[in-house]
């Protein structure tokens, strides 16, 4: 699968919920941060990410499913 970026084009995308701690994720203008962990929901519907940020933590929940950039 490919995901179209502004400012950088189409990228290799795969579901949030197929990630794993230690890989990469590339977003608009060609952001990237690294996955350190990853929690599902009770429903397993949504994951919750807690990533590396330009050597900040923080939290990002996405959708399952919804298809993120790798770098």
């Amino acid at each position: 699968m490919a995901l179209q970026l502004q400012g950088i084009g189409k990228v290799p995308a795969k579901p949030a919920k197929d990630f794993k701690p230690g890989e990469k994720t590339m977003w608009n203008f060609g952001f990237i941060e690294t996955v350190l962990s990853v929690e599902f929901s009770k429903t397993g519907k949504t994951v919750k990410w807690v990533i590396d940020s330009n050597g900040k933590e923080y939290t990002r929940k996405l959708g399952a499913n919804r298809l993120v950039g790798m770098a």
